[in-house]
């Protein structure tokens, strides 16, 4: 049978015309970076994916899954120096920008580091930060003024491999000013509230779908927490308070359609917590009852 002169001419000019294929955003094992003038790779880049996670940490992967994690690139580098000490860069996919916050702001207490772009502190021996749903940690053996430059220099140069921005949730803004340092939490879900210290709080509070901002603050002799949880509908949120009020021992007041209760709670501490719309304002861990109810009103 003979080719259809027409019909290749149709052929190719179509295949000029389809739109090219749109890339997509880099592996993350695409985003380790090759080494710097101070540190080589010592190894092969290493993928997890999902509940493999368990495979890389011994514990603590049940926070990072409750964050949303997707996968997990880590490469070992070795520094250029006498010594040649051994460090880590390990990048993980988080469900999105605020869960990547989230889960870095679990160990955000240390020095404060510039020069990455964004919020980034080094505590010891790890160096961390966030970039648009990335979490990264670098890592050395021992820790030392040289390795923190070398793991500085390692930071840099992942951060310049990731797009996306390195900013703190706005939603921290509608908290209290003045919180210790490094305290300031995101909870999406029950898990990492249980997880990371409500004692039983946490389902209840976040059980009808709420996501939380939560931070600590010095009142006096007392470290109080203040949070404010945002749910899909008034209705969940009423629930939600009348639900952690019984949990804290205090008596809701208020009709059918409204929620606010004070009181002194189990651990002889005072909380207030009010329900307005689809928003729960909570102050609890209070010295005294007008302390609890002073700190709930500044919470926007």
């Amino acid at each position: 049978m003979r080719s259809c002169p027409l019909c290749v001419l149709c052929v190719i000019a179509a295949a000029l015309c389809a739109p090219a294929a749109l890339a997509g955003p880099p592996a993350v094992i695409d985003l380790l970076p090759a080494g710097t003038a101070r540190a080589g790779p010592a190894g092969e880049p290493e993928h997890f994916v999902g509940k493999k996670l368990f495979d890389y940490m011994d514990g603590g992967a049940e926070v990072f899954l409750a964050y949303g994690f997707e996968d997990l690139a880590v490469r070992q580098y070795r520094c250029k120096c006498p010594g040649g000490q051994e460090l880590s860069v390990a990048i993980y996919t988080m469900g999105g920008p605020v869960d990547a916050y989230g889960i870095w702001s679990i160990n955000a207490r240390g020095k404060p580091v510039v020069g990455l772009g964004g919020p980034a502190v080094l505590a010891r021996n790890m160096l961390s930060f966030f970039k648009g749903r990335y979490y990264v940690r670098v890592i050395c053996q021992k820790p030392s003024e040289k390795a923190d430059e070398v793991m500085r220099g390692l930071a840099q140069a992942t951060a310049a491999r990731i797009e996306g921005q390195s900013e703190l949730p706005a939603e921290l803004g509608l908290l209290p000013a003045g919180a210790v340092d490094g305290s300031a939490r995101y909870l999406p879900n029950a898990e990492c509230a249980r997880t990371l210290w409500f004692d039983g709080e946490g389902d209840v509070l976040l059980s009808r779908g709420g996501k939380a901002f939560s931070a600590t603050y010095t009142a006096g002799d007392s470290d109080l927490q203040c949070t404010r949880a945002v749910y899909p509908s008034a209705a969940d949120a009423l629930a939600a308070c009348r639900a952690l009020a019984a949990k804290l021992g205090l008596e809701p007041a208020g009709d059918a359609g409204a929620c606010s209760a004070a009181g002194k709670t189990p651990d002889d501490a005072f909380a207030a917590l009010r329900a307005e719309g689809s928003v729960l304002r909570w102050a609890g861990g209070a010295g005294d009852a007008q302390t609890a109810a002073a700190w709930l009103s500044k919470i926007e």
